[in-house]
Parts: C-alpha cells; structure tokens; sequence
C-alpha cells in the first residue's frame, strides 16, 4: 500500500533533515516533466504563429454572434 501524501512528505522532510545534519545536501536541478519543458521553446517561430492566428480565426469566425 503506498503511503498517503501526507506521510510521504513527512518521510521527505526527515530524509532531508538528516542529509541536511549530516553535511550531504547537494543542488540537484529536477527536469520539467510533460509539456512544461516546451513553454517558449517556439516563441519566435513564425510557421507556429501562422498556426495559431489560423486557429484563432477559424475559432472567432465559429463562435456565435
């Protein structure tokens, strides 16, 4: 049975006091995970930007009046 979130913080935070105590803490830079990694990677791709005014007017044109 996994441990509630709760318990599985408080492991973390003893896990890490105790590094923390005995001198063994390092920086440690923790990938981004799903898409978030992609946020502005296409920011000034101009085919992206054609893509998306296309998109943004097919869906005004389809919205009520």
């Amino acid at each position: 049975m996994r441990p509630s979130r709760a318990e599985a913080i408080a492991a973390l935070q003893h896990e890490l006091a105790t590094k923390v105590a005995a001198g063994e803490l390092l920086d440690l830079e923790v990938p981004p995970l799903g898409v978030a990694g992609l946020a502005g990677k296409f920011r000034d791709d101009p085919t992206l930007r054609e893509i998306c005014d296309r998109i943004y007017r097919q869906r005004n044109a389809e919205r009520p009046q």
